[in-house]
């Protein structure tokens, strides 16, 4: 079960600049609701039929650039350009897997189980929806909110000052099942784990390097890099509490961190805004975050 929701949108139903920017403000990974491109060249479809003047469109321009890499993914799914939009949503419905669709016109759109409308319809309930997910703490459980983000993007960043990294652990089991998953899709090489320094194995980098060759080479097979970094929260400015998971595209809290139990319990695994967000990818991925600390790096 993912945190995140799909949406479908007939580029037509956005000719003008007010309803383009009225819809494309309400998706963002942070949102917890994304664009499924379709058809794949969604954004030349949209330009095609712009019913604006040229400053409005070279407006519309500027706004997809950065729109591509935080509000959209791509479908996967085949189009047919002989057909309607509308036709090809009712074709390929089922493909494409979707939670909602947005369409110039309801009147011949027949799907299942999705919430449908029109830019002039839809209001903030129809975007909204609960930024909370409550899944159980196995390994699967704790990983399947987070499927979206890894399947688009480069690196993902665990921040757990609990996490605890030797044979057999339950946050071992579920870092190798986050690594399963990122080499299924082939987008993300590498991850970052960010934990205390107490938590920091006996004999550092050489117990990791084995404990990691063992685990997760037989899951990512190749071209896979792993940095665990140790802080010491005496020393830092900013002391590990909270748990997150994090990239490029947005970011996840995790209640009770990255630990998987048997038999599992209930646990919260919530979106973080926009601007959290920002600042907590900053404060990861800048070095002066870890100016003592202790890094460990392993390479399938």
């Amino acid at each position: 079960m993912t945190i995140f929701k799909k949406i479908a949108i007939e580029p037509a139903s956005l000719a003008s600049w007010e309803k383009f920017r009225y819809v494309m403000e309400k998706l963002h990974f942070s949102n917890g609701l994304v664009l499924s491109k379709f058809p794949k060249r969604w954004e030349r479809e949209l330009l095609d039929n712009l019913d604006v003047g040229d400053i409005e469109r070279q407006r519309i321009i500027t706004k997809l650039q950065s729109y591509k890499s935080d509000r959209m993914v791509p479908s996967g799914t085949a189009y047919e350009p002989k057909l309607s939009w509308v036709e090809n949503i009712q074709g390929r419905f089922s493909e494409l897997n979707v939670d909602k669709v947005l369409a110039s016109t309801t009147d011949k759109l027949n799907v299942k189980d999705c919430l449908v409308s029109t830019p002039d319809e839809a209001d903030d309930d129809y975007f909204n929806d609960s930024r909370e997910l409550i899944v159980e703490n196995t390994s699967t459980g704790l990983c399947n909110p987070a499927e979206m983000l890894l399947s688009c993007s480069e690196g993902a960043i665990f921040v757990d000052p609990y996490l605890q990294l030797y044979k057999g652990s339950a946050y071992l089991k579920t870092i190798i099942k986050f690594s399963e998953m990122a080499a299924s899709f082939g987008k993300c090489k590498e991850f970052t784990l960010v934990t205390r320094e107490c938590n920091a194995p006996k004999n550092g980098a050489k117990d990791l390097d084995k404990l990691f060759t063992e685990a997760i080479s037989p899951v990512v097979k190749s071209n896979f890099k792993i940095v665990v970094k140790f802080i010491d929260d005496a020393t830092s400015t900013h002391p590990l509490h909270a748990r997150y998971f994090l990239t490029e595209k947005g970011g996840l809290r995790y209640d009770k961190g990255f630990q998987s139990a048997w038999p599992p319990v209930k646990v919260d695994v919530s979106l973080i805004d926009k601007g959290m967000h920002n600042e907590l990818y900053e404060r990861f991925t800048s070095p002066d975050f870890y100016q003592i600390e202790q890094t460990c790096i392993w390479s399938a």
